[in-house]
């Protein structure tokens, strides 16, 4: 990260006029950063029904699971004894047969073809065929490879939010990052299910920007009520204040030194969803409320240890008058 000092309400302010730029020239398709990590096989192909509840349950971190037979065709072979039992294909039993009137008839029964997989992790492919493992890891198992730096910095900001106090559950279980205001908690997945770690701040810092919405933080709702928004206009609103405070968090952190297309693509989606005759009042309301939410994280990590010293100089600095 950046060690230049800067000031935060220049980022804020310059971050939320290239935001608008954007939105102006972008369209709405945005693209999701993640990858579900849902059970497969050695082909690419995910499992459904109980299968997937069941090989899901495990807690390898690659799930890709092969037969006996196709880890020895590759030239390994299995080193545990946890065995995983799925069911295939229905076939069908067939009995000929004859009637009382001496008529043939033909019975059928349906049953389940049931098979034992092992999960990639279980057998020696990792060092018996190297070049097979990394092309399955690679291309299948639904998971990216970050350097170390990298992972640091994801890290860093896992540690930034228990800092924050915030209630952050992060799985590669989890298919879907979420903010849970019931129980306050945040449900992530881990880095490596993201494409690049910038992904995962920005999307971690939306879920946050969504944990400041609270009455005890920053109580958006107060605000939204009086502008009476309700239903999903709310809703709606509230993705922008969320996506708009995740732009300004990775500018000020040095994720990103500009908005990403992707930012200006997801806010222009939920813009869509509100009354085109309120536009210009909801985009004041996106920025200025998406500041203050970001300007109560900061505050409140000023005393953290793991801040950049940049970040710490922003609440210390006052703006410059130009």
């Amino acid at each position: 990260m950046n060690k230049t000092k800067i000031n935060a309400n220049d980022v804020l302010q310059n971050t939320a006029v290239q935001l608008v730029e954007l939105m102006n020239t972008c369209g709405s398709d945005w693209v999701r950063k993640w990858v579900a990590n849902f059970p497969k096989n050695v082909s690419g192909r995910e499992y459904n029904g109980v299968n997937a509840l069941v090989l899901g349950m495990n807690d390898y971190k690659h799930k890709v699971y092969l037969t006996y037979l196709q880890t020895k065709k590759k030239g390994g072979t299995v080193i545990s004894g946890d065995k995983h039992l799925i069911r295939n294909k229905k076939a069908l039993l067939f009995k000929c047969g004859t009637t009382k009137d001496e008529e043939e008839v033909v019975k059928s029964w349906g049953f389940w073809k049931v098979y034992t997989v092992f999960n990639i992790d279980e057998t020696t492919l990792k060092t018996d065929a190297p070049d097979y493992y990394k092309k399955v890891i690679d291309g299948v198992a639904g998971l990216f490879t970050h350097n170390k730096t990298d992972l640091e910095i994801a890290d860093n900001l896992t540690r930034l939010m228990k800092f924050l106090k915030v209630d952050l559950k992060i799985s590669d279980k989890c298919c879907q990052p979420c903010y849970r205001p019931s129980t306050q908690e945040i449900f992530m997945p881990v880095a490596e299910q993201f494409q690049k770690v910038k992904n995962f701040g920005s999307t971690l810092f939306h879920e946050v920007m969504h944990w400041t919405k609270n009455k005890e933080r920053c109580d958006r709702n107060k605000k939204y009520d009086t502008l009476n928004v309700q239903g999903r206009e709310r809703y709606a609103l509230e993705e922008l204040v969320a996506e708009t405070g995740s732009a300004m968090l990775c500018a000020i952190f040095g994720l990103e030194k500009e908005p990403s297309k992707n930012h200006a693509k997801y806010l222009n989606g939920w813009k869509e969803r509100l009354s085109g005759s309120n536009n210009a009042n909801y985009l004041k309301t996106m920025v200025s409320q998406a500041s203050k939410g970001v300007k109560y994280i900061l505050t409140n990590l000023k005393d953290c240890k793991d801040l950049p010293k940049n970040v710490i100089a922003l609440q210390t600095e006052p703006s410059e008058n130009k």
